[in-house]
């Protein structure tokens, strides 16, 4: 009898084995793939040596894609200071490069002027000095297997770290998956589409290439037909929840006659681009009412104690439209398309409105956010403003599209928007990142949740030895696939692997149940 128990016990448990080993045992080749160097390769922080940036030139790293697909994120050590631009390059050729060194290290550069390469990204970026960020891109690059990707950045002060060990053996003549590379851009903000060649990063015949540089840089790539994490996110007053429209119509006193512009000013937290600016009117116009509206942004970070749109800190118009003629809604009537005007982390933005004259009439949210208003009719540059209301309700919102750039080591940065799937897959990433690291992630959280819970259900015989736990192996399961799927919808393991335990589970509970009636069948026969 005990030894049928005992069966039944190892029926019940088998499964959930099954499932969390037929659940990591999936092929690698679909997961994302990082190539180039990582934080690792750094000789400290902050770096003991770095590649400094040179005005109109571009530093960083070619590397081959592992696969079709698209680049959907890039690792940057940034030493002394940020680089102002990411620009990512492909090349339709076979690029090859030769042996060159690396803090004492071999490591690989390009073969010189002899490679073209084309802009297909181009992003204004911010990163914490003396740490290693990861940037998802806001537009990210699609590659063919084994096309040749440069990831550079440029800068105008400090530099980037160097890395002091390469990953890959390099055959002086042939090939590798990571080069040393640098471009002439002739601008410090190159055109997505125009044309460069790359030069080498030693023994080039330009003297702003002519150093050893082995950029600490690398690209993620994932293959054709995943996702990435970039988002959309609205600013301005969207609403709680978010962008809901009510027709109090509170600016209908509002006098424009004066000659005024209203705006809500914020910071964003996205490297990205700003997409558009919307907002709904009420009511049909045909008095001649108008309005214009405008996008500004602050081209630097203002000084501690400086209040952005003033003199030491100004605005400058990004973008204008003016409407003549006004019809009631919103979407593409009412509506600003800005274009792709670059935006970076903490910059500051404002979104702005002026009517022709008192009497106009926009549909408000159902939240309050503190609106400034400026002289004259959206301005090309606004240098004083000043507070119009501590909670307006006017519903204007501006669009952003882009991505959080997180970072490790280094110097601490104040609190950010870090969500908790952020977190965790900051976790994974400090574990080796992929799906390695999504499973050793695992792995730990399922040890400390499973370890914690059999701690406080532990069971004592009257001399106080363990002889058993309260929780059920069963319910350690549940909470074991509970976890792969929680992982897989945040990003930290691949969106396949639900499907698998999906599939897996319906499978054995179906024949869980089958047995169970089979044994109850064939007991009643016994009896």
């Amino acid at each position: 009898m005990a030894k049928k128990v005992i069966s039944r016990a190892t029926r019940r448990a088998s499964p959930l084995f099954l499932i969390l080993i037929l659940a990591t045992l999936i092929p690698y080749v679909h997961a994302s793939s990082y190539v180039g160097y990582n934080q690792s390769n750094c000789p400290g922080s902050p770096c003991s040596a770095k590649a400094a940036f040179t005005n109109l030139y571009g530093i960083g790293e070619t590397v081959r894609s592992p696969f079709p697909g698209s680049l959907v994120a890039v690792g940057v050590y940034a030493a002394d200071s940020s680089p102002t631009k990411l620009i990512i390059l492909t090349s339709t050729q076979a690029v090859t490069g030769f042996d060159t060194g690396c803090q004492s290290q071999p490591c690989g550069s390009i073969n010189d002027n002899l490679f073209t390469f084309t802009v297909k990204d181009s992003e204004s970026i911010s990163l914490t000095p003396n740490a290693f960020s990861t940037i998802d891109l806001a537009n990210p690059v699609t590659v063919t297997n084994g096309q040749f990707v440069a990831i550079i950045v440029v800068g105008t002060t400090g530099g980037a770290c160097n890395a002091t060990t390469c990953i890959d053996d390099f055959t002086t003549g042939g090939s590798a998956s990571i080069l040393g590379t640098c471009f002439n851009f002739g601008s410090n903000s190159p055109s997505i589409g125009n044309s460069y060649t790359a030069r080498s990063t030693a023994s080039s015949g330009d003297s702003n290439c002519n150093a050893t540089y082995a950029t600490l840089l690398g690209g993620s790539f994932n293959p054709t037909n995943t996702g990435s994490s970039v988002t959309t996110a609205c600013y301005g007053n969207c609403g709680s929840p978010p962008v809901t429209v009510v027709n109090t119509n509170s600016t209908h006193s509002i006098n424009f006659n004066q000659s005024i512009t209203l705006l809500y000013e914020f910071q964003s937290n996205l490297n990205g681009f700003i997409l558009n600016e919307t907002l709904n009117v009420a009511k049909n116009y045909n008095n001649g009412e108008g309005m214009t509206l405008g996008i500004y942004t602050v081209d630097s970070a203002c000084p501690i104690g400086v209040s952005p749109f003033s003199p030491q800190c100004p605005g400058f118009l990004q973008a204008k439209a003016t409407y003549q003629t006004l019809f009631k809604g919103g979407g593409t009537t009412n509506r600003l398309i800005a274009g792709s005007i670059p935006v970076t982390n903490g910059q500051w933005v404002g979104v702005a409105v002026s009517g022709f004259f008192q009497g106009l009439d926009l549909n408000d949210t159902n939240t309050g956010v503190q609106l400034f208003q400026a002289s004259g009719q959206v301005q090309s540059v606004i240098q004083q403003s000043s507070q119009f209301s501590a909670s307006s309700l006017i519903g204007i919102q501006l669009w952003i599209h882009g991505n959080f750039a997180t970072s490790t080591g280094g110097t601490p940065t104040s609190a950010g928007n870090c969500s908790p799937a952020c977190y965790l897959g900051n976790f994974v990433d400090a574990l080796g990142g992929g799906v390695f690291g999504g499973l050793v992630a695992f792995g730990v959280l399922f040890g400390i949740i499973g370890g914690g819970l059999m701690y406080v259900t532990r069971q004592h015989d009257s001399e106080g030895h363990i002889k058993g736990y309260a929780i059920p192996t069963w319910f350690l399961g549940i909470i074991a696939v509970l976890l792969l799927l929680g992982m897989s919808a945040a990003g930290a393991l691949p969106p396949y692997i639900p499907v698998i335990i999906i599939a897996l589970v319906a499978w054995l509970l179906a024949s869980s149940i089958w047995k169970n009636r089979s044994e109850q069948g064939g007991t009643g026969a016994t009896m």
